[in-house]
C-alpha cells in the first residue's frame, strides 16, 4: 500500500520492459493499471458505472460502425486484455486474434486483469509483424487494431510503409485498419502524427481520424488519436445508436460525440442522451466523428524500413508521456 487510495499489485522486469499493476481509487471509483515502462497501457474500471468518462478503447463502439459487419478482428498489443474482452464480447464475432511480444504482460493480463483465451478469443506470442508476415492468412480479417505501445515509446519496425502494407495484405476486401496513435494535434506540433498519416495514406487510399479521449488543451492537444483506414471509402454505414443496447456503451458514444463537437468547434449541438441521439441522421454523426481536417500529411515524411526517423520524431511525446504519468502517477513510480 503507498498511500493516498495507491495499491502496487505487482512489479516485475520482463525483457522488453519494467512492467507494473496498480490499483488506484479516485475519480470515478476504483480502477487497475498496467504500466509498460512509463506507459499507462490499461485500464479497468472496478467500479463500472454508466456515467464513467470514456476511455480510448471504448471507442471501438464508434469504430465499428465503420464497417458493415465485422466479425474477425486481429488485434496486435495486448496489454490488459480489455480490448480484447470488448470485442467478444461483441454480437456475432468469430475470431479475436490477440498477438503479444511479452509473456510476461499476457501472464499480467491473467493474473490481474481476467484475460483468457475462451470462446474467440486465441492468443499469439508473437512480434505483431512475423505474424503479419508468417502466420496469418491473408484475407483473414474484417478489422485489424494496432494498439502496441509500451516502455514510454512504440515499437518503431510496425509504422513502417512496408509493415502497414504487411497488415494490409490480413485484411479481407473493404477491411478496416485502426491504429491508436498517442500525440499531439496543435499547430507546431503535429509533425509525427502527420508523418504516421502519410505512411498510412501511402498504403491506403481511404485514411480518417477520430478521437479516443478529450485532447489535453493544456498540452498542446496531447491524447490518443484513431487512424483508420481502407482501400474503401471511410464513413459510418452503422448507426451506433442502433446497434448498441446496452447503457454503458450508448453513454460512452454520446460522450464521444460531445467530445469531438467541443474539438471540431461544431456550432450545430446535438442532443446529449443516447435516446435523442438516436433520431440524429447517421450523415450527420458521420460529419462529427471525423478531425482528420487537423492535420496535413501531404508534405509530411514517409517512415519506411530503411528511414525510420519516429524515435526521433517521438522525443517530444516521450517527454510529455514522463510528465503526464509522473503527475497523475507518482506513488506508483516513486512511492510519494
Amino acid at each position: 500500500d503507498l498511500g493516498r487510495g495507491v495499491v502496487l499489485r505487482e512489479e516485475r522486469s520482463s525483457p522488453y520492459a519494467e512492467l507494473k499493476v496498480a490499483e488506484v481509487t479516485g475519480s470515478p471509483g476504483r480502477m487497475r493499471w498496467m504500466f509498460i515502462g512509463q506507459a499507462p497501457q490499461t485500464i479497468q474500471f472496478l467500479d463500472e458505472t454508466s456515467d464513467r468518462p470514456p476511455y480510448y478503447v471504448d471507442a471501438v463502439h464508434v469504430v465499428e460502425g465503420f464497417h458493415p459487419e465485422p466479425r474477425r478482428y486481429l488485434v496486435i498489443g495486448l496489454g490488459g486484455g480489455t480490448l480484447t474482452d470488448l470485442l467478444a464480447a461483441k454480437p456475432g464475432v468469430e475470431t479475436v486474434d490477440v498477438v503479444e511480444i511479452d509473456q510476461d504482460v499476457v501472464d499480467l493480463a491473467r493474473d490481474h486483469f481476467g484475460f483468457a483465451e475462451k470462446g474467440p478469443v486465441r492468443l499469439h506470442v508473437r512480434d505483431g509483424r512475423y505474424f503479419v508476415r508468417r502466420i496469418a492468412e491473408p484475407g483473414s480479417y474484417d478489422v485489424l487494431f494496432f494498439d502496441a505501445f509500451g516502455a514510454g515509446t512504440a515499437p518503431f519496425h510496425l509504422f513502417s510503409v512496408e509493415a502497414v502494407a504487411e497488415m494490409k495484405q490480413v485484411l479481407a476486401e473493404g477491411g478496416l485498419f485502426v491504429m491508436n496513435y498517442l500525440g499531439f494535434s496543435a499547430q507546431g506540433h503535429r509533425e509525427a502524427i502527420e508523418s504516421v498519416l502519410a505512411t498510412v495514406g501511402r498504403v491506403f487510399p481511404s485514411v480518417r481520424v477520430i478521437l479516443g479521449e478529450q485532447p489535453r488543451a493544456d498540452s498542446d492537444g496531447w491524447a490518443n488519436y484513431l487512424i483508420l483506414a481502407s482501400d474503401d471509402p471511410l464513413h459510418l454505414v452503422r448507426h451506433p445508436f442502433r446497434y448498441l443496447t446496452a447503457p454503458l456503451p450508448r453513454n460512452l458514444v454520446a460522450a464521444f460525440v460531445g467530445i469531438h463537437q467541443a474539438f471540431r468547434g461544431d456550432g450545430s449541438k446535438l442532443p446529449k442522451a443516447p435516446d435523442d441521439l438516436a433520431l440524429v441522421p447517421l450523415e450527420r454523426l458521420d460529419q462529427v466523428f471525423d478531425v482528420t481536417a487537423t492535420f496535413d500529411p501531404s508534405s509530411a515524411r514517409i517512415v519506411t524500413d530503411d528511414v525510420n526517423w519516429l524515435e526521433v520524431a517521438h522525443a517530444r511525446q516521450n517527454e510529455m508521456l514522463r510528465k503526464v504519468v509522473f503527475e497523475d502517477f507518482s506513488r506508483v513510480f516513486v512511492g510519494r
